[in-house]
């Protein structure tokens, strides 16, 4: 097996990590779209008159929230419980899978990201995008703190 370069393993993530890292990641991203902001950072287009009348009401059946403006794509909280992480892998890239597998709560997902984009076009938004930037710093520190350990020899 060839040895790693400085620079790969400080980018190398662990599986356990990667998959600390994918709920925190799952996480993000579920608050960032109870917060209302979309993939693009722009809050959510509005709920109908009909629907944000009766979501402040409390009028359905099992409602937890009833929060209509920004839109929080919570009413049960049902869809977000089902929001989970599916997969990670760390070879031959750093993969990351999260959604819903479940057909009916999966359909309603699709169905809330066709009006209010939550994920989307290699988009995620801003708390997402900020959340993967953090898993590479922390990554990357933890690995330069193993590496600052190790005798090095350089041959010049």
């Amino acid at each position: 097996m060839a040895k790693l370069s400085i620079i790969q393993k400080l980018l190398k993530f662990s599986s356990s990590d990667l998959k600390k890292f994918a709920e925190k990641i799952r996480n993000t991203h579920v608050e960032q779209t109870r917060k209302g902001i979309d993939a693009f950072g722009k809050v959510f287009k509005p709920y109908s008159r009909s629907y944000s009348t009766k979501k402040a009401n409390r009028g359905f059946a099992k409602q937890v929230s009833n929060k209509v403006s920004p839109p929080d794509l919570t009413l049960t909280g049902r869809m977000f419980k089902k929001f989970q992480v599916m997969a990670t892998s760390t070879a031959p890239e750093l993969q990351i899978k999260y959604g819903i597998k479940s057909n009916k709560d999966g359909h309603k997902l699709a169905k809330n990201n066709k009006t209010r984009v939550i994920a989307g076009s290699n988009r995620v938004g801003p708390l997402v995008q900020k959340e993967v930037v953090k898993m590479f710093e922390n990554n990357t520190q933890k690995n330069l703190k193993e590496i600052s350990r190790q005798r090095l020899k350089v041959t010049l």
